[in-house]
């Protein structure tokens, strides 16, 4: 097993001085494309949203990169509840008392290991990035149903969530994302990524691909996401992103 091991690495570290040699299609007359704008979905373990990157050339193999991402990041016992008393109620997480919504401004770099064949097959990159992460903790409101003892019917309300007087039995549903939104504290860490990223555009001017890898945030203190639960300043995760975009002179 370490044998193989030690084989793939040194295929990994020698593939780029193999390649280097090899005039790239660019230089024959086509002209280098230097600069890549594109945005994405991205698809986490813990979270989705959205982000967009800026590439520049440094030389033939390598590109320096800038970007931001904006995603939501979930507590792993998260788990959406209906109530069992009224009907037409709305789902909710039950035990969850803060959104958390994380804003990453990132460098980093891109890396090509393994180059198409004139624009064709899949090119593949080794990517990573570090920056900060500026999250949004907004408290979590939810609709009530109380009884009123003037018209003798239930009413519903919009409370913050309260663990001590809430309860399955009073629960309606969650309410708009942005209730409470004034109520919002901010938090920082660093953010990380690393991974790869496969090239499957057929044009040179054109991109679309999928980054695969992990991300890392650590904050300076606990994200309080769930009621009693373990709560941590650490959220790792394994990402998917899609990409489109373009390349430009």
């Amino acid at each position: 097993m370490k044998c193989s091991l030690k084989i793939v690495f040194f295929i990994l570290i020698l593939s780029p001085v193999l390649s280097f040699g090899q005039l790239p299609l660019d230089e024959k007359g086509e002209g280098l494309m230097r600069r890549e704008v594109y945005g994405g979905v991205t698809f986490a373990t813990h979270g989705w949203g959205i982000g967009v990157q800026y590439h520049k050339q440094k030389n033939y193999r390598y590109k320096h990169s800038f970007g931001v991402r904006i995603t939501n990041i979930r507590h792993p016992k998260e788990t959406k509840s209906f109530s069992s008393s009224f009907e037409k109620s709305k789902g909710y997480y039950y035990g969850k008392m803060n959104s958390v919504v994380a804003v990453r401004p990132f460098y980093g770099g891109k890396r090509v290991l393994f180059e198409k064949t004139r624009h064709q097959g899949v090119e593949i990159n080794l990517i990573w990035g570090v920056g900060i992460s500026l999250t949004l903790m907004k408290p979590v409101y939810l609709k009530i149903k109380k009884f009123d003892s003037e018209t003798n019917e239930f009413i519903t309300i919009e409370e913050r969530y309260d663990p001590e007087n809430h309860h399955p039995e009073n629960i309606f549903g969650r309410s708009n994302w942005f209730k409470g939104l004034g109520d919002s504290k901010i938090t920082a860490g660093l953010f990380s990524k690393f991974g790869f990223y496969f090239d499957l555009s057929a044009k040179r001017e054109f991109i679309w691909g999928v980054e695969l890898g992990g991300l890392l945030d650590v904050y300076v203190q606990k994200i309080p996401i769930m009621y009693n639960s373990s709560n941590t300043f650490i959220y790792p995760a394994l990402y998917a992103n899609i990409v489109l975009g373009k390349r430009l002179m």
